[in-house]
């Protein structure tokens, strides 16, 4: 379930070959608890990056990183969202900005920094009312 080698397991345990421990894992249900436990390799990339034994690349251990920064606890891959709702920024701005914003479509820099650039500055372009989600 740690993601030793089978050779290894085979070897420390004094089995004659690695399907030996392979039918173990089978028989008692290892291989998906395994695959569940998908933390461990991750973390041996990043905390062995620096290690000139391992030769892996900067970009692997980026990917490690990223994929490890998306795990929930349980080990499954989580894709996280953020969702903003522009009617309520709208609701949040001030006369002062709603009129600079009709004559000039001019946004407050509050708006753009919480809304993100992209959205702030097209509000309407998705059709929904001005959701974006």
């Amino acid at each position: 379930m740690a993601w030793e080698s089978p050779e290894k397991i085979a070897t420390e345990f004094g089995l004659s070959h690695r399907t030996t421990v392979y039918r173990h894992a089978k028989v008692f249900g290892l291989n998906l608890r395994r695959q569940q436990n998908i933390r461990v390799p991750l973390e041996r990339i990043i905390e062995r990056a620096s290690d000139p034994a391992l030769q892996v690349t900067g970009a692997t251990v980026v990917q490690a990183i990223a994929v490890y920064g998306k795990l929930n606890a349980q080990g499954q891959l989580i894709e996280r969202r953020e969702t903003v709702s522009l009617n309520e920024l709208f609701e949040r701005m001030t006369v002062e900005e709603k009129e600079a914003y009709a004559k000039e479509g001019k946004l407050p820099d509050w708006f753009t920094q919480t809304a993100g650039s992209q959205v702030a500055t097209a509000p309407y372009e998705s059709g929904n009312g001005g959701d974006a989600e």
